[in-house]
């Protein structure tokens, strides 16, 4: 079985790079998030200073409720990023699920982690 989440920080760029995965509960959800913010403390930068790629591509379809809970996350959640990119290389459900979520100018959505990057570290909002 593959892990539910996986965390890389690229200190040099600012960036935490997230890769979900599978179909997830409230439990999961909930040691994420901590998971998360213990290593954003890694980054060492101030609160909303970072960037983050979250890619969606081996993520299942989620409840309604899991959903809910990820946009409360992104949006009222503890240091957030100042720039956030979902990657869906898909057309699905989990993309439409997703597409909620994004808030231009500093939410954005893409195909491949490498748009998403250009995007993150460029100086255009793209919107």
């Amino acid at each position: 079985m593959q892990a539910p989440y996986q965390i890389v920080l690229n200190k040099s760029d600012g960036m935490i790079i997230v890769r979900l995965a599978g179909f997830w509960d409230e439990a999961t959800l909930g040691q994420f998030a901590t998971d998360v913010l213990r290593e954003l403390a890694g980054l060492g930068l101030p609160d909303g200073q970072h960037v983050a790629l979250i890619n969606l591509d081996n993520l299942a379809v989620q409840s309604q409720t899991v959903i809910a809970s990820i946009g409360q996350l992104v949006e009222h959640g503890p240091n957030r990023p100042r720039k956030m990119a979902f990657v869906v290389g898909h057309e699905g459900l989990a993309r439409l699920q997703f597409r909620r979520l994004v808030r231009p100018p500093n939410i954005a959505m893409f195909d491949t982690d490498e748009l998403a990057k250009s995007w993150l570290l460029g100086d255009s909002t793209m919107f």
